[in-house]
C-alpha cells in the first residue's frame, strides 16, 4: 500500500474470500500511513470450503462500509482442483445433458488418491432427478444425465471431486436451465460450450459481422436505400450478420421501422444482434443520471423484445456499450440481462468489452451477459500491422 498524498492517514485494508457458494470470509486490518508512505500487508484466510471462488482486496475509511478502493484478486481458478461446465447454455428436446469437468491435478495424484467424479441434477425443492459418477484418470472427463422427463424451469447440477476414502476435494454448482422448444417463427439459439459455438436452429453458427447501421428516424427514402446499400456492401463482403448500433429509441424510430430495417437486413441473408436501446447522453456511465436514464431504457425495451422474439433475423442482444470494471454497477447491468432473458429468453445477450476482457468480467459469464467478447477498432490490413497492432490484444 502507498500513500500518494503529502498527509498522514489511516485507512483499514480489508480483504476478502467469497466462494461461488456458501459463506465467504473477510478480514481487516489498520493501517497508519506517513506522507509518501509505502507497506506491505499479507492476509491468510482460512477457507472455510473447497471450490470456485472469488477473491477481494479493498480499501476502507476507518469504521465505514465505505470503499475507497477495491481490486479483484487475480488466480484464484487455480487454487480449485476442479472446473466443470454444461455443454448447453439451455435444453429444450435434448434428451441428455452433459457435464464436462476439467481437473486441475496431475495424472500421476489423481490415479494414486483413486479420484471420482460425483454429479447430481436437483430441482427447486432439492429433489433428485438425475445424478451419475466417473473415474477421473483423464484431464478432461465427461458424464451425460437423462433429462428427457426433467420439467422446464430451473435446476442444479452438482459436481463433487472426491477422493477413495469419500473426502470432498472441490465442488462446483452449475444452473440447468430447460425451456419449452420457441415458438413458430423465433430463432433458437444456444451457446455450445463444450465446440464453442452458437447453435443457430440446431446448427452450428458462427458470426462473422460488423456494427452499422447508423441512422435514426423512420425507414424510407434515402435511409431506406442506405440500408439496403449497407447490407449489400456486408452480405458481398461475406459477412452473415449486423450488430444494430442505431438501436430502439422510441422516440426517434417507432418499432414499426425498426422491424422494417430487420426485414431488410434478412432479405439480404444478414442476422442481427439487436440493440434494445439508443445511446443518450445520460447513458453515459460518467453521466450522475445513469441509473435513473438506464432503468427508464430497461423498462421500455418490452415492446423491442417481443417484436424480435419472433424475428427472423435477430439472433442475439448487444448489452450496454464497453463496460469497464470498477463501475460498480453490476446490479443495473444484471437488470439489463435478467429483462431479455425474462421476455426473449431463447437469444443469448452479448457484452462488448475493448481490447481485453479483465479479471474481474470474467465473473460475468452466465449472470451479467451470456457472450462476453474483446473487439478492436482497427482493421489490419498487412503482417506488420499485425504485430504492431498484437500489443492491444489479450
Amino acid at each position: 500500500m502507498r500513500n500518494l498524498t503529502g498527509s498522514a492517514g489511516e485507512v483499514d485494508v480489508v480483504a476478502q474470500d467469497l466462494p461461488r457458494t456458501g459463506q465467504g470470509r473477510q478480514v481487516a486490518e489498520k493501517l497508519a500511513l506517513g506522507p509518501s508512505e509505502e507497506k506491505q500487508v499479507t492476509f491468510r484466510i482460512q477457507a472455510a470450503h473447497a471450490g470456485p471462488r472469488d477473491a477481494w482486496v479493498g480499501l476502507r475509511e476507518p469504521g465505514s462500509e465505505l470503499w475507497l478502493q477495491k481490486t479483484h484478486v487475480a488466480g484464484m481458478e487455480e487454487l480449485s482442483r476442479l472446473d466443470a461446465y454444461l455443454d448447453r447454455s439451455y435444453y429444450t428436446t435434448e434428451k441428455q445433458a452433459r457435464v464436462y469437468a476439467e481437473m486441475r491435478t496431475d495424472r500421476e495424484d489423481r490415479v494414486a488418491q483413486g479420484l471420482v467424479l460425483d454429479v447430481k441434477l436437483t430441482g427447486p425443492a432439492k429433489e433428485p432427478l438425475a445424478a451419475g459418477s466417473t473415474p477421473c484418470s483423464d484431464d478432461v472427463v465427461a458424464i451425460n444425465l437423462d433429462i428427457s422427463r426433467v420439467p422446464n424451469g430451473a435446476h442444479t447440477v452438482e459436481a463433487v471431486l472426491r477422493n477413495k476414502a469419500g473426502v470432498e476435494l472441490g465442488s462446483v454448482q452449475l444452473p440447468l436451465i430447460k425451456r419449452p422448444p420457441a415458438p413458430d417463427g423465433a430463432n433458437e439459439v444456444k451457446i455450445d460450450r463444450y465446440n464453442r459455438c452458437l447453435l443457430l436452429n440446431g446448427k452450428p453458427f458462427f458470426p462473422l459481422g460488423a456494427v452499422g447501421a447508423h441512422y435514426h428516424g423512420r425507414f424510407a427514402d434515402w435511409k431506406a436505400d442506405y440500408f439496403d446499400a449497407q447490407f449489400k456492401f456486408c452480405r458481398e463482403a461475406g459477412l452473415n450478420c449486423v450488430i444494430d448500433w442505431v438501436g430502439y429509441r422510441p422516440a426517434d424510430t417507432p418499432l414499426e421501422d425498426t422491424r422494417k430495417c430487420y426485414d431488410l437486413a434478412h432479405q439480404h441473408g444478414l442476422k442481427v444482434i439487436g440493440r434494445p436501446y439508443g445511446s443518450g447522453r445520460d447513458l453515459r456511465y460518467s453521466s450522475p443520471k445513469f441509473r435513473d436514464a438506464a432503468a427508464e431504457m430497461i423498462a421500455a425495451m418490452d415492446p423491442y423484445l417481443a417484436m424480435c422474439l419472433r424475428h427472423p433475423a435477430v439472433v442475439a442482444f448487444y448489452h450496454l456499450d464497453e463496460p469497464q470494471p470498477g463501475l460498480s454497477i453490476d446490479d443495473t447491468l444484471q437488470a439489463f440481462t435478467d429483462k431479455v432473458h425474462s421476455l426473449a429468453p431463447y437469444h443469448p445477450v452479448y457484452v462488448s468489452l475493448t481490447r481485453y476482457i479483465h479479471e474481474s468480467q470474467r465473473r460475468w459469464f452466465g449472470t451479467i451477459t451470456d457472450l462476453l467478447g474483446a473487439h478492436n477498432y482497427w482493421y489490419v490490413l498487412r503482417a506488420d500491422g499485425l504485430q504492431a497492432m498484437s500489443g492491444y490484444w489479450r
